[in-house]
């Protein structure tokens, strides 16, 4: 008892000392837009990708999920700095790649195969605090098509595109039919690049076979991932948290007809092959 205190009290002081909570908050949803307990750094990585990840990894034995990250055309992680230190604060390890062309899907998974790699290798920083067996990817634009590429791979358990236009990457209408894991899809409705319900709807959401989500931002144009990617990565973390670490308690926010992203007024959603079907 006197341990599980130490640690406790270790926890509250070290994460208050950083400028985060020492735990998540009691009311769920919006709240994940304000930073999770982890302090973030940037990790060992290779030449072509950069790392995102707690600070203190592995603290307490923990193993952490991996997001693969993919950029918009033209556009690096910097792009989205806020956003992936975000993720990484809420216990998350973030390998963006740094290609400004990442719509093969390639790039997401040379990534996991170097960090699977990584947590395998004993001399690695990652040895044994990766969770190899929960593996997301995430991206946006001409990323969001590498992402959807990707999820045809066995390795990633769930994708998050975000406004995706896949319409250069060959062969992305069968890999968006060939998903292995569940999907959620962000699209803005003031995005004038990658139209949410023309595009997105009919050549992506509508062909999926897996458990899908489609949220469709209110007000959000195609620029707004970028940054700190606001009104969007508290659902983005919600997701990953309730598909990779099991945090059953989430699944209101995004299934059912009177979901929480339905309920907060700022989205519109469609669902389809999940357990909450209405």
């Amino acid at each position: 008892m006197k341990k599980s205190i130490a640690i406790f009290i270790f926890i509250l002081v070290f994460s208050i000392s950083n400028g985060f909570a020492a735990s998540l908050p009691e009311t769920i949803g919006t709240n994940f837009s304000e930073p999770g307990p982890w302090a973030t750094a940037k990790g060992m990585s290779p030449d072509d990708s950069e790392v995102y990840m707690p600070a203190e990894l592995g603290f307490g034995q923990v193993k952490h999920p991996i997001i693969a990250w993919a950029n918009g055309t033209f556009l690096t992680p910097d792009s989205y700095d806020g956003l992936l230190h975000h993720l990484a604060s809420y216990g998350f390890v973030v390998i963006a790649s740094r290609s400004r062309f990442a719509g093969s899907g390639e790039q997401i998974l040379e990534a996991v195969t170097w960090l699977i790699g990584q947590a395998n290798d004993s001399e690695s920083i990652y040895f044994n605090k990766l969770d190899i067996d929960n593996i997301g990817a995430c991206g946006h634009s001409q990323g969001g098509g590498g992402v959807i590429l990707a999820g045809a791979d066995q390795r990633i358990k769930t994708t998050v595109p975000v406004e995706p236009h896949a319409g250069k990457s060959p062969g992305y209408k069968t890999a968006a039919a060939n998903q292995t894991g569940s999907m959620f899809i962000i699209g803005g409705s003031n995005d004038a690049i990658v139209s949410a319900e023309k595009y997105i709807l009919p050549n992506i959401y509508e062909l999926t076979q897996v458990p899908t989500v489609f949220g469709i931002l209110k007000g959000a144009n195609h620029l707004t991932p970028l940054g700190d990617a606001e009104g969007m990565a508290w659902a983005i973390v919600a997701w990953f948290r309730l598909q990779l670490m099991g945090d059953d308690a989430l699944e209101t926010i995004f299934f059912g007809e009177n979901c929480d992203l339905t309920a907060t007024g700022l989205w519109k959603v469609y669902e389809k092959n999940t357990l909450f079907q209405y």
